[in-house]
């Protein structure tokens, strides 16, 4: 089971379950997991008691999902390219490269 928080800022609010939802269906189609597998935490923060990089959008988002070894690569990458695709449909902008994958 991945275990997944999401960390954004304020825009977040209102639409908590939309977010969660968005991110649950990334793990769906990319990873083949079934629907009942949930484990995904949403945390919301004001701007003062959150620091992201330099040039961001207010709607920097954070994703991080840990899972058992043994993914292969091209399900990870499914998994990113879910994620960038869904999270956009809100107004979460893209930023190619700045991703972390670890085993």
């Amino acid at each position: 089971m991945p275990s997944t928080r999401i960390t954004t800022g304020r825009w977040a609010r209102g639409s908590e379950q939309k977010v969660i939802e968005t991110v649950q269906s990334a793990l769906l189609s990319a990873l083949k997991i079934p629907d009942y597998d949930r484990d995904v935490v949403l945390d919301i923060y004001d701007a003062n008691v959150r620091i992201i990089p330099t040039g961001r959008s207010d709607h920097y988002t954070r994703v991080e999902v840990v899972m058992f070894s043994g993914r292969s690569l091209e399900a990870k990458r499914a998994l990113y390219k879910a994620l960038v695709t869904n999270l956009s449909a809100l107004g979460v902008p893209s930023y190619a490269g700045n991703w972390v994958m670890t085993d």
